[in-house]
């Protein structure tokens, strides 16, 4: 039985959803959709074969945006991924108002780097520490240059320095040493590394935990009770000889499938491979009598 192209939204007073397939999958009525679904979707060059392929499934028409000038758009329009420098500022105000984006304002505070650090500090001036101590110290550089020398004289703790808009662990480096960081034009995170993970089977992961903002004021968040956990794919180690062995300290996926080691989860239920759900680690904990409710809770 194939799909319905709309789906009713989860939240009151709110527009239905647009169900898109994955490749095996079909509309119910067939290919072609009503009169009133047939849309046009604006995307810029290099926009993801998969996204365009989902509106195209669904019926819309794909306009090329090559201008990335708001005043060309009539409609929704996909922009570059939003952690990425190179998607640039857009300016709200000459947005006409049928126009959708799949960016919001002020969306850099969170996902670049320097300026999440920045916005937890004034949180932990305004708050205090004892709320906000979850993220290890850092300082942004060439900015904080003299004040991460201080802090690295002397001190035999490790540091991860990354470039503050990039993804997919591309430029992240430990170091040791101040004199192993090369002041360029980029700005640098640098942050005290956590030299004593959590480990399972000897393996250094992560959480990537998915959650929606449906209103600012009053804020609104959703958690989604599942997510997935990330595996480095070499034994942990702070020995000095592995200190710049990223399938070791680096738990992105785009990192470690170059791997010949990485291994795909084809069994959920073995707990095995390098990439879980988050249920599988709710699983793995519960077996060796972690309570992983109080985890949870803490994240929320």
């Amino acid at each position: 039985m194939g799909k319905q192209r709309l789906r009713p939204s989860l939240f009151p007073d709110c527009a239905p959803y647009l169900n898109f397939l994955s490749p095996e999958e079909e509309y119910e009525g067939g290919q072609d959709p009503l009169d009133e679904l047939v849309m046009s979707f604006t995307a810029p060059t290099g926009t993801s074969p998969p996204i365009l392929e989902c509106f195209q499934r669904f019926g819309f028409t794909i306009v090329e945006w090559t201008t990335r000038d708001l005043l060309d758009l009539t409609g929704p329009a996909w922009d570059h991924v939003i952690v990425r420098e190179k998607c640039g500022h857009l300016n709200y105000k000459q947005m006409a108002a049928a126009v959708k984006v799949n960016k919001l304002p002020g969306t850099f505070s969170l996902c670049r780097k320097d300026q999440l650090w920045n916005n937890y500090r004034l949180l932990q001036t305004k708050w205090g520490s004892g709320m906000f101590s979850f993220l290890p110290q850092t300082f942004n550089i060439p900015e904080e240059w003299d004040q991460l020398k201080n802090a690295m004289v002397g001190s035999q703790e490790a540091w991860i320095a990354k470039p503050i808009a990039s993804s997919c662990g591309d430029g992240i480096h430990l170091v040791t040493s101040h004199q192993q960081i090369t002041l360029g034009r980029s700005i640098l995170s640098v942050q005290k590394y956590i030299r004593n993970p959590f480990l399972i089977n000897g393996l250094k992961f992560d959480l990537r935990i998915y959650v929606l903002l449906t209103n600012i004021d009053p804020i609104k968040i959703y958690v989604y009770e599942d997510g997935i956990v990330r595996f480095a794919t070499k034994p942990y180690s702070m020995k000095e000889e592995d200190i710049i062995d990223k399938f070791i300290h680096l738990t992105n996926y785009s990192i470690n499938k170059r791997n010949q080691d990485f291994e795909f989860n084809e069994a959920p239920e073995e707990l095995s491979g390098h990439k879980w759900s988050l249920q599988m680690l709710w699983r793995y904990l519960e077996k060796r009598g972690i309570n992983h409710s109080t985890i949870w809770e803490k994240i929320k």
